[in-house]
């Protein structure tokens, strides 16, 4: 082989070489990346449950101003009276983000108001108005959107067994033959138990007999 002919061949090699361990950095420093941004995927401690419970308050203290604005009498108004709530919705889920333990961040997710609050004021506000004006014509519709004199634990029992009859007027009334938004309701719904129930309102990750 002429010595041009390997000069080639060892340059070729080089830069082949080259290329890989380029490539091979990249990737590295793609993965390191995404795993620094990746959450805890299991291990929680003692800090993650105590930021999780400051988190419950924030998401208690929505509950208390979405509670003001039915005081009993209506379990519901339109969904332009809740839109004042999405800045505390805000705080909670982004107090929410900060806990990296995700078993924890779930359950917070989960029985926190603000997915009712965001699908009430947002995917469903069209439906929810068409319901607002079959008030007086649908009994469970009328439960919801008329004024009734109620104790906390009578409005507490009718948002919880309401859900059936309300199901059918959202399929009937806002032509969900899909049944996709009687789906969303049934699931968001049960994140606003808090609104109504008292023994539903607080959320604790601990009690304090533990951390002391």
């Amino acid at each position: 082989m002429k010595r041009s002919s390997k000069l080639c061949l060892i340059i070729n090699l080089s830069c082949c070489a080259c290329i890989l361990i380029i490539i091979g950095s990249i990737v590295a420093i793609y993965m390191f990346g995404l795993q620094a941004k990746m959450p805890d995927p299991g291990y929680c401690t003692r800090q993650h449950a105590t930021i999780a419970m400051e988190c419950a308050k924030k998401d208690d203290e929505l509950g208390a101003a979405a509670a003001s604005l039915n005081h009993t009498q209506f379990l519901l108004q339109r969904p332009e009276h809740y839109e004042s709530l999405g800045g505390l919705c805000f705080v909670t889920l982004q107090c929410a983000r900060e806990i990296k333990c995700r078993a924890i961040r779930n359950i917070l997710n989960d029985i926190s108001i603000c997915g009712f609050i965001y699908y009430y004021t947002k995917e469903f506000s069209e439906c929810a108005e068409k319901l607002y004006v079959k008030r007086n014509e649908i009994p469970c519709i009328g439960e919801i959107y008329n004024e009734n004199k109620r104790t906390p634990k009578e409005a507490c029992q009718k948002w919880k067994s309401i859900n059936p009859c309300v199901k059918e007027a959202i399929r009937n009334e806002c032509d969900d033959k899909l049944g996709i938004l009687q789906f969303k309701w049934e699931q968001k719904s049960h994140k606003a138990n808090s609104i109504y129930c008292e023994e539903d309102r607080r959320i604790t990750f601990g009690s304090e007999e533990n951390e002391n």
